[in-house]
């Protein structure tokens, strides 16, 4: 009791130093323990705490993922589904490809966890749309590309914008191939074809130029 009284006094004082794994694992402990108890609001309550202080550390991903999903459980206990279903969005949001083990919960649990992972990949997918449509209208191509690459198998959303994309590239290729810049144009050409592989003016200016790099090389070569 006296251990489970000073992580308790721990997590309530906002400035005391960053909790220990130990700490962190007892509370948990404790809180679990009272959730199996039918203890419902007490355990809510060190959950709470567990979660805030978590929230002021970087990196705990396992800890944070576990406080989230003792605190949907916990809800559920409550009765509260709309509140369990927040903090398994929660949880996706800090890690998108955690799974339950199916035949550890209930199939209660397991439907509200499958529409919160849903609704999360939703949001995730719709905030990274607006990023890309973003990063596209203010010329960071780069940073398009990088989101396209990390999050666009993901995210149906972002395949709307991939053929707006590819006339970005095609025009950029363009420009830069009536400057005689062709490896610049290449480039963009290239990115254009591969954000839209049906884009025919983008491939025949594409072949065009590859016509032209190898012309020159035979010349040099002469």
């Amino acid at each position: 009791m006296f251990l489970i009284a000073f992580v308790l006094l721990m997590l309530s004082q906002g400035a005391a130093p960053p909790a220990s794994q130990d700490e962190i694992n007892d509370a948990l402990a404790h809180a679990e323990a009272l959730y199996n108890a039918a203890q419902f609001d007490e355990s809510m309550t060190l959950l709470a705490r567990i979660d805030d202080v978590l929230s002021k550390q970087p990196g705990r991903i396992k800890d944070r993922v576990q406080t989230k999903l003792q605190l949907a459980l916990t809800s559920v206990g409550l009765n509260d589904t709309a509140r369990a279903q927040s903090f398994f969005m929660e949880l996706y949001a800090v890690d998108p490809d955690y799974a339950l083990d199916g035949p550890q919960f209930s199939p209660k649990v397991m439907k509200i966890a499958a529409e919160a992972k849903m609704e999360q990949s939703k949001a995730r997918c719709s905030a990274a749309q607006a990023d890309a449509r973003a990063y596209l209208n203010s010329g960071q191509t780069k940073a398009f590309l990088d989101l396209i690459q990390s999050s666009g198998a993901n995210c149906v959303e972002l395949a709307a914008i991939r053929p707006e994309a590819a006339e970005v590239f095609y025009r950029a290729g363009i420009a830069s191939y009536k400057r005689d810049e062709f490896a610049d144009a290449l480039s963009n050409l290239e990115t254009a074809l591969m954000l839209s592989p049906e884009h025919q003016l983008a491939r025949d200016y594409a072949d065009l130029i590859h016509s032209k790099l190898q012309l020159g090389q035979c010349k040099s070569q002469n």
